[in-house]
C-alpha cells in the first residue's frame, strides 16, 4: 500500500487526488501534504494587523498578572475543572471521539487534584487558630527584629536571609503567573473560539489553517509557541512584520493566522465563522 501511495504522488496533480487514503502512520514515513494543508476556503481572509495583536497580548497579560496574585488553590481547582471537562463523556462525543483511557486519566487528574485542594483547604478551617493567624502573623513580624537583635545577628546574614525570602517569593510569582497564563491562553482560546479577552477587545481571532475548531490541546501547543518567541529574542514575534500571512512563530508551529474579525464581517467573507464548533444535531 505504501508503494501505491509513493507512486501516486509522484504522479501528476489529477492523478494524485485519487491516491489512495494514507493512515496516521504513513504520514510520518513519506511526504505528504498531510502538515501543510490549509482550508481553501480561508483565502481572501483579512488579517489582524501587528499594533491590533500586541494591544490584545499585553491586556491579557496583564489580566494574567492581576490572577498571579490570587491563592495558588484557585488555579489548582480550575485546573482540575479543565482536566474533569476535558475527559467526558458529553465532550467526547461532541468530538466525534469514544472516550478512551487518555480521556479517562484526566477525569481522574482532575478528580484527585480538586480531592487534594479541598482536604488541604476545608479541615484547617475548623480550627480556630487559622482565623486569628493574620493577628498571629503580625506579632511575629513585630517580634522578629527583637529575635534578631537578641540574637545579634550579623548583616551579612540578614541580607543573605532577606535575598532568599525574595528570591523565594519571585520563583513562586512566576509559578503562578506561568500556570495561570497556560489554562488562560488554553482554556479561553478553545471555549472563546480562538479568542481572549484582549483579543475580544480589539476584535481579532485565532483561526487554524484547516478550518477546524481549536482545541485546548490546540491552543496549549500555540501558548507554547510564545517561549520560542521569547528564546529567539523576540524576533519570534517581531516576524509578523514581514511575514507574507503575518505569521508569528507560534502561529507557525500550531498552524494558526489571526484574522480581523471587523473586516471578516463587513465584507461578509464565506470564511469568516471558520473554527467555530457545529453541533452534531446542526
Amino acid at each position: 500500500m505504501m508503494e501505491e501511495n509513493q507512486r501516486a504522488l509522484a504522479e501528476p496533480k489529477a492523478e494524485t487526488q485519487q491516491a489512495l487514503p494514507l493512515s496516521k502512520q504513513e504520514t510520518k514515513t513519506i511526504l505528504t501534504p498531510f502538515a501543510f494543508e490549509i482550508n481553501r476556503q480561508l483565502f481572501g481572509l483579512p488579517l489582524a494587523v501587528p499594533w491590533r495583536r500586541g494591544v490584545a497580548l499585553l491586556i491579557d497579560f496583564i489580566i494574567i498578572a492581576m490572577l498571579a496574585e490570587t491563592p495558588g488553590e484557585l488555579l489548582a481547582l480550575l485546573a482540575a475543572l479543565t482536566f474533569f471537562r476535558l475527559g467526558s463523556k458529553k465532550r467526547a462525543k461532541q468530538m466525534g471521539k469514544k472516550r478512551g483511557i487518555r480521556r479517562f486519566i484526566l477525569q481522574t487528574t482532575g478528580a484527585l487534584v480538586i480531592f487534594v485542594v479541598l482536604i488541604d483547604t476545608i479541615p484547617p478551617m475548623f480550627n480556630e487558630n487559622y482565623w486569628i493567624s493574620h493577628d498571629t502573623e503580625s506579632v511575629e513580624v513585630e517580634a522578629e527584629p527583637e529575635a534578631a537583635s537578641a540574637e545579634k545577628t550579623s548583616f551579612a546574614e540578614q541580607t543573605f536571609n532577606k535575598g532568599v525570602e525574595w528570591s523565594k517569593g519571585v520563583v513562586k510569582d512566576l509559578g503562578l503567573g506561568f500556570g495561570w497564563a497556560a489554562l488562560y491562553f488554553s482554556v479561553l482560546t478553545a471555549i472563546w473560539h480562538g479568542q481572549t479577552p484582549g483579543k475580544k477587545l480589539l476584535k481579532i481571532r485565532v483561526v487554524q489553517l484547516d478550518g477546524t475548531p481549536l482545541s485546548v490541546w490546540d491552543s496549549f501547543g500555540r501558548y507554547g509557541g510564545y517561549g520560542a518567541g521569547l528564546a529567539t529574542g523576540l524576533l519570534g514575534f517581531i516576524q509578523i512584520y514581514w511575514d507574507p500571512n503575518r505569521q508569528a512563530i507560534h502561529d507557525k508551529i500550531s498552524s494558526t493566522i489571526v484574522i480581523d474579525v471587523t473586516k471578516a464581517k463587513r465584507e461578509n467573507h464565506p470564511a469568516q465563522q471558520a473554527g467555530y464548533r457545529v453541533k452534531p444535531d446542526e
